[in-house]
């Protein structure tokens, strides 16, 4: 068991991870704010996205390229 301080309140606790990370109580908190910033992003409606590469093969292309006006 390794003994660290909460980077996010300073208090010590003990983990088996010798890395220092949130205490529990922080990361309960933590993980409360995630939850509520996922059901807001769940509730707005989804925006189809394209990549590049699928924009270019939509466009009209003429012998293999695209076709742009000038």
């Amino acid at each position: 068991m390794y003994t660290h301080p909460c980077i996010k309140c300073g208090t010590q606790y003990q983990d088996v991870d010798p890395d220092p990370y949130y205490c529990k109580s922080c990361n309960d908190e933590k993980k409360r704010i995630a939850k509520e910033i996922d059901a807001k992003i769940k509730t707005k409606p989804k925006r189809s996205t394209m990549s590049a590469l699928q924009e270019y093969d939509n466009m009209p292309k003429i012998g293999g390229f695209i076709q742009v006006r000038l």
